[in-house]
């Protein structure tokens, strides 16, 4: 089940001391036996699977300016 798309929820009533909302992160897999699209709290995915968002920001900026990107899979 791989990542399809990423859903953004605001969450009502929830605002921090600047008036700034709080969301939720979802991500949405199709399920292999029932092929319906599921929501998976982004929190329970695995922590590679975090990893590689985290990593989604040098690696497109990477790509868009033809930098070096290193990455040490030991941190």
């Amino acid at each position: 089940m791989g990542i399809e798309k990423i859903k953004v929820e605001a969450i009502p009533d929830s605002k921090d001391e600047d008036g700034n909302l709080f969301y939720k992160v979802f991500s949405i897999h199709t399920n292999n036996e029932t092929k319906q699209q599921e929501s998976l709290n982004l929190f329970e995915e695995s922590n590679g699977t975090l990893k590689m968002i985290s990593l989604y920001e040098p690696i497109k900026n990477a790509l868009k300016y033809g930098a070096t990107l290193l990455i040490n899979n030991g941190c």
